[in-house]
C-alpha cells in the first residue's frame, strides 16, 4: 500500500511510543524499509543518530589520547636514546684521552743538564722537540734491572704542556728512595735507569755511573721548592 510521507510522520510518535494498532504498525514499518527519510527521521526519533555520533566522538577522544600517548613515549624514548648516545660518546672520548697512549718518541726528546744533586737525586732537563703535550704515567721494570720512565701522551693530540716538571722542563729521578721501595717488596736494586720506553730510550743513569754535580742555581732552585 502506497501511503505519503504526511501520514508516515503523524503516525511516527505513536509508532515509537508503541500505542498505534497492529494495522498501523504494519504499515509504518513497511514504509520505514522503502523510504530512508522516514527511516532516518525514526531513528532520530529513537535517538540511535546521537548514540552513533556520542560513540564516534568518544571514539575519536581515545584515538587522539592514545595518539597524544603514544608521541609522548616517543619524544621522551628520542631524548633518552640521545641522551645515552652523547653520553656513549663523551665516555669513548674521555678513554681515549685519559687511558690510550702513547710513548713520546726517544727521537723527540732532548735531555740536558743531566746531573746529580747533593742529595744524591738526580736532575736533569727535558725538552720535547715536537712540541706537543706529554705527562710521566708509565714505569716499567726489567727482571734484569733496567728502570725506565716513559714519557706519554694521548693519542688526542692536545696543546703543549707549559710549567710542566718542577721547573717547567726539570725533573728529578731518586735512585734511592726507588731502590728501597723494591727492597720493602722484595724486588731487586735497580741497576739502569732509561728515559723513554724499552728499545727506544735515552740512558739517564747506571750503576757506577759519575753524574756531575748540580749545579748551585739547581741546588738553590731545589731547596727553595
Amino acid at each position: 500500500m502506497n501511503i505519503s510521507c504526511h501520514v508516515i510522520e503523524d503516525l511516527l510518535p505513536l509508532y515509537h511510543d508503541g500505542v498505534c494498532s497492529e494495522e498501523s504498525r504494519a504499515l509504518v514499518e513497511e514504509h520505514l524499509v522503502q523510504c530512508e527519510s522516514c527511516a532516518a527521521l525514526h531513528r532520530k526519533m529513537s535517538g540511535e543518530e546521537e548514540t552513533v555520533a556520542v560513540d564516534d566522538t568518544a571514539a575519536l577522544q581515545s584515538i587522539q589520547k592514545e595518539w597524544k600517548k603514544s608521541r609522548g613515549k616517543a619524544l621522551w624514548r628520542g631524548v633518552i636514546a640521545a641522551t645515552l648516545v652523547l653520553s656513549v660518546i663523551a665516555y669513548a672520548l674521555s678513554w681515549v684521552d685519559t687511558f690510550k697512549t702513547v710513548p713520546v718518541p726517544a727521537e723527540a726528546m732532548e735531555v740536558s743538564e743531566l746531573s746529580q744533586l747533593s742529595d744524591g737525586r738526580i736532575i736533569y732537563r727535558l725538552k720535547v722537540t715536537d712540541g706537543k703535550a706529554f705527562y710521566f704515567d708509565c714505569f716499567g721494570y726489567t727482571p734484569d734491572g733496567d728502570y725506565y720512565i716513559t714519557p706519554v701522551r694521548s693519542i688526542i693530540e692536545g696543546k703543549p704542556i707549559e710549567g710542566e716538571g718542577l721547573f717547567h722542563d726539570y725533573f728529578m729521578v731518586d735512585i734511592a728512595e726507588t731502590n728501597a721501595s723494591r727492597q720493602k717488596q722484595g724486588e731487586p736494586p735497580i741497576k739502569r735507569c732509561f728515559l723513554g720506553e724499552q728499545g727506544d730510550s735515552i740512558l739517564l743513569w747506571a750503576e757506577g755511573m759519575e753524574l756531575p754535580a748540580a749545579s748551585a742555581e739547581l741546588e738553590r732552585m731545589v731547596r727553595g721548592s
